[in-house]
């Protein structure tokens, strides 16, 4: 039953989000193809960037629609267990519609692929950096395979970037929402920048509570309790 409520619920959001990451992967393309696939600063900031992160973003969630939409013994990712406390469900609903546009309303998001330097140079080094989080994201996403779910256990997974630390995912998305506002910070307010923090500060709590959660969760499977000694790093290799 729990489970049923899992694809009912996030199901329908991948798809949703597959198809506007395919609407903006098309619209990148095309805006690009008008400047005859030029190949700069300037077209990568604006045109090869969007079509990356489109990418990866595509890749991640077809491969969560195909997770949540099977389940084989084949594909070795029959349902172990669901996320069983109020807690790990709250932390995680909230990070995705409507509940994250509710939570908008208290908490400005200031996250975007789009807040610009006055400097290309500064934002072609940013969004590189940004290009190699976003990579690495979709990297666990497919390094998960068919057992992409939330909220469930469906086997341990130890290859991929989950060899180097147990949340690559969330390190690499928050670390890519944090760099995004830097543009931001600069030339602005002091209550501004205190603002654009305590956003980041909140969402990566969220996320750090998700890692707790998970986990307490995952721990009642002897393979993960078992690959917890193999990479004992939540979130940075050999730091924490």
């Amino acid at each position: 039953m729990l489970f049923s409520l899992v694809k009912i619920f996030f199901l329908p959001i991948m798809i949703n989000f597959f198809f506007i990451n395919y609407n903006w992967l098309h619209n990148a393309f095309i805006e690009w193809q008008k400047q005859n696939f030029a190949v700069s600063i300037i077209s990568f900031n604006n045109y090869i960037y969007p079509l990356l992160v489109a990418i990866f973003i595509i890749t991640d969630v077809s491969f969560f629609i195909f997770g949540y939409t099977t389940e084989s013994a084949l594909l070795k990712n029959k349902i172990r267990s669901v996320e069983p406390t109020a807690l790990g469900w709250f932390v995680a609903l909230i990070c995705y519609p409507p509940f994250n546009s509710t939570i908008g309303n208290y908490v400005s998001w200031y996250a975007n692929d789009f807040n610009l330097f006055n400097k290309p140079i500064y934002d072609f080094i940013l969004k590189i950096i940004e290009v190699i989080l976003w990579l690495i994201y979709c990297w666990a996403s497919v390094a998960l395979g068919s057992r992409c779910s939330n909220l469930t256990n469906r086997g341990i997974v130890m290859k991929g970037p989950y060899r180097y630390v147990r949340h690559p995912a969330y390190i690499a998305k928050n670390s890519a929402w944090l760099l995004s506002t830097l543009p931001l910070m600069v030339h602005t307010s002091l209550s501004q920048i205190l603002a654009i923090l305590g956003s980041l500060l909140f969402w990566g709590f969220v996320y750090y509570m998700r890692s707790v959660t998970e986990e307490r969760h995952l721990s009642q499977d002897q393979d993960y309790q078992e690959y917890c000694i193999k990479v004992p790093y939540r979130f940075i290799p050999k730091l924490y």
